[in-house]
This record gives C-alpha cells, sequence and structure tokens, in this order.
C-alpha cells in the first residue's frame, strides 16, 4: 500500500497536468452515463475515477459497454490494436490459398 502513494506523488508538472485534462475530459462523460442509465452511481464517480486512476479511459468505456452507450472518447490504442490483429489475420491467411 505504501508503495501505491508514492506513486500518486510522482510524475512531472506535465504529467500531472495531463491527467488533469483527461480528468476534465472524462468524468462529464462518465457523469452524463450514469444520469441516464444508472443516478445512483452518480455520487460513486469521484471515488471510481480514484481508484483508477492512470486508466479512467479504460473506465469510461467499460461504463459505455455495460449500459450499451456508444462512446464518445475513442478507445486507446492498446485496446484497438488486439481486435484488428485477428481480423487482419483471416483474409492474409486465406490469400496463399487462392493462389494453390
Amino acid at each position: 500500500p505504501e508503495s501505491k502513494k508514492k506513486k500518486k506523488g510522482a510524475g512531472t508538472p506535465e504529467e500531472q497536468k495531463a491527467h488533469e485534462e483527461l480528468l476534465a475530459k472524462v468524468k462529464p462523460l462518465i457523469c452524463e452515463v450514469y444520469q441516464a442509465h444508472n443516478p445512483a452511481k452518480l455520487e460513486d464517480v469521484d471515488q471510481l475515477l480514484a481508484k483508477y486512476k492512470g486508466r479512467e479511459e479504460m473506465l469510461y468505456h467499460g461504463i459505455c459497454e455495460k449500459y450499451n452507450v456508444e462512446p464518445k472518447l475513442p478507445k486507446p490504442a492498446a485496446a484497438e490494436a488486439a481486435p484488428a490483429e485477428g481480423d487482419a489475420a483471416a483474409p492474409a491467411e486465406a490469400e496463399p490459398k487462392a493462389d494453390a
């Protein structure tokens, strides 16, 4: 638990500013989803954001998925890459078979 506390204090001023900007973007979007689908959760938003510090976009996308809402933020690149690789692999494997 102590190592987590040290991490929270770490970070350059630029990183902290970027994190604050991300929070300013993500928090209202999360509130918007909860307002429409589960208003009781609105009081938990700050607690959730603290729990998922550094993973706010993932949290937002998870909430959108849960309530079947189209996210207003693009998914982080790492999340998009995994399904795309699987889709791209199938046609590539089929091409050599077509030549034979």
